[in-house]
């Protein structure tokens, strides 16, 4: 058995699965740990997967795919908790140069897309499902979960045969395939360092190939932010009407990103950070 670390996380693996773990689960950040007890624990009982929390089992099934997804979301949830004291947002963000993006949507309308294309033209992947913004002082922080390829991406994306292959829950109440791929999966020079937020892109679907780029006013920029936040319960409304008067807020439509050519790519950039 080996321990690996995911940031106050401690797993307890067999080592055989060494690999498929740090491939899957935050893999930008997991690191060999020393720690005496561990915070979660993976056993193989005659071919039986279960996952123990402390000293209880909360997850057992005969398929070491659906263990590491259980496990993957049980330090997700870890991480978000012990994170409260960051406004928490369903979103991508991103840093290029000395400041930070967010980029937020319902799902399908380009998140990752838009965070991959981006990646690969230099910009900085803090996340690419929780958004922690500091209101204090309006830096977005690091929450380094993989990126989730889900099958609409298939086509667009160059995967390695060798990347694991997951069954998560699918949007319809179902199941589908996805892969984890690390965060500096498109970016290996990859840089986790906090940046001060300077603008806020509320996505949305275009039926043209092409991008539009609309700034909007507080009153929509609130009622588009508000439920995309996940512990909204922990602030008071006029923390966020602060965040959207001082931070400019603008609609971003585009439709495949990952189908930009040159121009159309560096017009999404330029649009981003001027």
């Amino acid at each position: 058995m080996i321990k690996l670390q995911i940031k106050s996380s401690c797993i307890q693996i067999p080592e055989a699965l060494e690999n498929r773990v740090r491939e899957n689960l935050f893999s930008l950040i997991i690191e060999s740990s020393n720690k005496e007890e561990p915070d979660y624990s993976i056993y193989n009982n005659d071919g039986i997967i279960s996952i123990l929390k402390k000293s209880d089992i909360i997850f057992s099934s005969i398929n070491i795919n659906e263990a590491i997804y259980n496990l993957e979301w049980n330090i997700v949830d870890d991480l978000i908790s012990k994170n409260g004291h960051f406004l928490q947002i369903h979103s991508a963000a991103l840093t290029y140069d000395d400041n930070a993006y967010l980029f937020i949507g319902n799902p399908g309308t380009g998140k990752t897309s838009t965070s991959i294309l981006l990646s690969k033209n230099g910009f900085n992947v803090l996340s690419d499902e929780v958004g922690l913004l500091d209101l204090d002082n309006l830096e977005l922080n690091t929450f380094p979960r993989n990126y989730i390829i889900k099958q609409h991406l298939f086509s667009d994306i160059d995967i390695r045969q060798n990347q694991l292959k997951l069954m998560i829950d699918s949007d319809d109440d179902g199941k589908e395939p996805a892969y984890f791929l690390p965060i500096n999966y498109f970016n290996k020079n990859n840089n986790l360092s906090s940046k001060k937020l300077k603008k806020i892109f509320f996505l949305q679907n275009s039926v043209e190939h092409n991008l539009q780029l609309d700034k909007i006013g507080n009153h929509e920029s609130f009622n588009q932010i508000m439920p995309q936040i996940f512990n909204i319960e922990k602030f008071n409304q006029k923390k966020i009407i602060d965040l959207i008067k001082t931070i400019p807020c603008y609609k971003l439509k585009l439709s495949k990103p990952l189908l930009f050519d040159e121009i159309l790519t560096q017009k999404l950039i330029n649009e981003i950070t001027k």
